[in-house]
């Protein structure tokens, strides 16, 4: 079996805290319609956050929304809360104890889900042709106080000496294209007049 094709299609990251979609919650207008809403307020505008990201990267990427099945890679970064870490001159030092993945809300196939609506007909044609996953929640990195005072520095800005130097929460999200078709997987090759 000759080895797979996967080409990256766009890679890009959205800003902010990621929101999850999919829990719904049901109820009655004042003329007595009922709707159905999601429950999470804040999925709406995350989902044109990330809609608008998808469509630069796929621009400055001269792409169009693909027809081949993809492979999804999301890596949620979230902000560590601040029992995590010391008091005082220890502010920016990080417990031992402190958890060392996120495991609260959201839920990352939440997440996921309204990521994958949002990226409809911006970088794929509709999110069935998701075939692969590989997802994952992270606390941001740690930043050197060296790092950080060198951009301060290369911007023109005094570095602060008691500078937070933990990263802020975002969302990394690449996406591969995968082969459409069997003879994409297995080169075509002739034995004894057939064709395998």
């Amino acid at each position: 079996m000759a080895k797979t094709s996967v080409k990256l299609l766009v890679s890009f990251t959205v800003a902010g805290v990621a929101q999850s979609r999919g829990s719904k919650s049901i109820g009655r207008k004042k003329d007595g319609t009922s709707f159905v809403r999601d429950s999470n307020r804040k999925s709406g505008p995350w989902m044109r956050t990330v809609e608008k990201a998808a469509r630069v990267a796929m621009q400055a990427a001269g792409k169009q929304p693909t027809a081949k099945p993809v492979k999804l890679v999301v890596t949620v970064y979230r902000e560590r809360p601040k029992g995590h870490f010391g008091t005082g001159r220890n502010a920016a030092v990080l417990h031992q104890r402190a958890a060392a993945f996120p495991q609260t809300f959201p839920d990352i196939t939440k997440v996921v889900r309204g990521i994958e609506d949002a990226m409809n007909e911006v970088v794929w044609v509709d999110d069935a042709q998701v075939t692969d996953q590989d997802n994952r929640k992270r606390f941001v990195e740690h930043e050197t106080w060296e790092a950080y005072a060198a951009k301060e520095i290369a911007a023109g800005r005094v570095p602060k000496p008691h500078h937070n130097l933990w990263g802020k929460p975002r969302v990394l999200i690449s996406v591969y294209e995968l082969p459409a078709t069997v003879a994409e997987v297995y080169p075509q090759e002739k034995k004894q007049g057939v064709l395998v």
